[in-house]
């Protein structure tokens, strides 16, 4: 019989591999027939990873040796590159000691020059998840890797464990996919692999119907079995809120993987995704976090781990462009991706203001604790101190998480300090999501351009305030008159900017007319507040009453002209009202967010610094100005 059609039926049905019925010989005899199912492999996926039976490597040298073997004693001996095989890489597991180790780890990653995985690479997988200790981790806080590292590099200086010598294939070692083929189909499940009238085949009858099979005189594109190779494809997409559709999921990076083989793409504008490097196999599609504008990690798995991927799903060439949805309802992946999406949205809005600083390479932490709150603490990017004095004060403010706070005060590799905290609330609306982001992002730019002196500065003020009054920004005077004067300046500008794109985004959406939310109504006509203010509803509501600057800075930066208001923190009585905003920073030539921004300086600043900048940036208007502030209170 024609051993073709079983090794054809048996690699697409089962292990992953794909072939189109149009690569099949037309000599093969039709009646031949194999009993094979090629139903698609079932996923679940819920909190924790669950493996399940270990699976034989098709790669492990020993394997592919044996393959080679069969090949040398038929027809096809000719068509080996070497008959002799030695390791092209070691499959090995690090296990981490320190948190040093993690770091190197971390970096090794970073690299993208290897394939890794937190869990097995050779076992199957019951339950995808983000749970997952590994029986030879040395601690909950000290994660294994997997890896697959070439032969000839230096293996990272961590404790490992060799698990197998490998043999990976590629187009100049193995170019017709024949020696890749025939050790697939030799470490195949035999219960996979039936024949009509004769059962299971043993491993004495593949190797007798392999051998047949190869001493056929026919050419070996008649004996290929994976087909034609294909650039895997498709398209991501998450439900918004906003609009009640899915929409896509935009410079994310994807990776392509299956066993020790990957490679990386990004997505772009409209959600679609193309791998570079063309496969022959059905594989996994992976959401990485890891852009270039920021890793994002929402478990205490992800946080203290080396890295974070969540599988979307498996793509085939006979599949190629599935379309692959993050649904509303599955919190942890669409989390991540709305938080992805308002960076993007950010950085377009940085982009099109012509303001030159974006959200690059930031490490971000993402909770739905009910708690709507956020922190930017920026501590991998300006590491000025330990994550236990820091986050202490954070964790109490940003409370309830449920990461165990007491590891993560443990954490002293900065690589993994958050630069970037998100609480989001239980309600997972899209626009709140991005509201706390562009808040929490427009601190990120604010503090490297101000540099990290200033942030550490700023950030041990509100620290302290937490940790003392229960509360980051005190009543406008705390821990210091200054203090008070630098964080009105910091907040209102986070204030200002989650506004100030929400409006500019929106106003002139139809999608977004149902609901208020360009919440123009917040800034304009704002009412300005003394201090100390007295009046705790106004110590964090963003509305139009505060001692913040987001109300100066919107009347800074937009053209209608409205009275501004001056009230008393003590006693709630109107101080004055009788000015006008007649200010629109740079005058049409200039985006005016842009001339507000670098008008806030790379320093310590604070609202008079910042009134004596623009004046001397906008001389022109350097009478409006001077009038504006004063009406503020500065």
């Amino acid at each position: 019989m024609k051993l073709r059609k079983v090794l054809l039926v048996a690699v697409i049905g089962v292990t992953v591999f794909s072939c189109n019925q149009d690569d099949l010989s037309e000599n093969v005899e039709k009646t031949v027939e194999t009993e094979i199912s090629q139903n698609e492999t079932q996923e679940h996926h819920g909190k924790k990873l669950i493996l399940g039976k270990q699976k034989e490597n098709p790669y492990s040298l020993s394997n592919m040796q044996k393959a080679v073997n069969i090949i040398a004693t038929t027809g096809k001996a000719n068509l080996l590159r070497q008959t002799e095989l030695k390791p092209t890489h070691q499959y090995i597991v690090f296990v981490p000691e320190t948190q040093e180790h993690l770091e190197t780890l971390s970096k090794m990653v970073d690299t993208q020059k290897y394939v890794t995985r937190p869990y097995p690479m050779d076992y199957e997988i019951e339950q995808y998840g983000v749970e997952y200790i590994d029986n030879r981790a040395k601690s909950e806080e000290l994660p294994v890797l997997y890896a697959s590292i070439p032969i000839t590099d230096i293996t990272p200086d961590v404790p490992y464990e060799k698990l197998e010598d490998l043999y990976l294939t590629d187009d100049k070692n193995d170019p017709n996919d024949l020696v890749e083929s025939i050790a697939v189909f030799l470490t195949e499940k035999p219960e996979n692999i039936k024949v009509p009238g004769r059962g299971l085949l043993t491993e004495a009858d593949k190797i007798k119907q392999l051998k047949e099979e190869l001493d056929q005189p026919v050419g070996i594109e008649t004996m290929r079995i994976f087909g034609k190779k294909y650039h895997p494809e498709g398209n991501v997409l998450v439900y918004d809120t906003n609009v009640g559709r899915n929409v896509p999921v935009r410079n994310a990076k994807i990776e392509i993987y299956n066993w020790f083989f990957n490679s990386y793409c990004y997505t772009d504008q409209n959600g679609h995704f193309r791998s570079h490097e063309r496969y022959s196999r059905e594989m996994g599609v992976y959401f990485t976090w890891r852009s270039s504008s920021a890793t994002i990690r929402t478990h205490w798995n992800e946080i203290i781990g080396i890295r974070t991927s969540d599988k979307l799903g498996n793509i085939k060439r006979r599949k190629n462009g599935k379309t692959f949805v993050v649904n509303h309802s599955d919190t942890h992946k669409w989390s991540k991706a709305t938080t992805h999406n308002a960076i993007q949205k950010f950085n377009d809005y940085l982009l099109n203001a012509g303001i030159n600083q974006r959200i690059h390479h930031l490490n971000i932490w993402v909770f739905n604790d009910r708690g709507g709150r956020g922190a930017a603490p920026m501590l991998r990017t300006y590491p000025w101190g330990s994550l236990n004095n820091t986050f202490a004060g954070w964790a109490k403010w940003l409370s309830p998480v449920t990461v165990p706070i007491a590891s993560i005060l443990n954490i002293t590799s900065s690589q993994i300090y958050p630069d970037l905290v998100f609480n989001f609330d239980h309600t997972k609306e899209t626009l709140a999501y991005e509201k706390l982001v562009f808040h929490e992002a427009s601190h990120a730019i604010h503090a490297k351009q101000a540099g990290q002196g200033f942030w550490v500065t700023f950030s041990r003020r509100t620290t302290d305030n937490i940790l003392k009054y229960n509360k980051p920004y005190g009543n406008g005077t705390q821990p210091s008159a200054w203090s008070g004067q630098n964080i009105a300046l910091c907040e209102g500008w986070a204030n200002f900017m989650q506004n100030k794109i929400i409006y500019d985004l929106y106003k002139n959406n139809p999608d977004y007319q149902n609901e208020n939310i360009a919440t123009r109504h917040n800034l304009e006509g704002f009412e300005m507040v003394t201090v100390p203010n007295s009046f705790r509803r106004l110590e964090v509501n963003i509305s139009g009453r505060n001692w913040f600057l987001h109300g100066l800075m919107w009347d800074l930066t937009d053209i209608p002209q409205d009275n501004i208001t001056l009230r008393s923190g003590q006693t709630n009585t109107v101080i004055s009202s009788n000015y006008t905003d007649r200010v629109y920073l740079g005058g049409y030539s200039k985006h005016p967010v842009r001339v507000l921004f670098e008008a806030m300086g790379s320093d310590e600043s604070t609202g008079y610094i910042l009134k004596e900048r623009l004046k001397r940036e906008n001389y022109n208007q350097r009478f409006v100005i001077d009038e504006l502030f004063n009406a503020y209170g500065y």
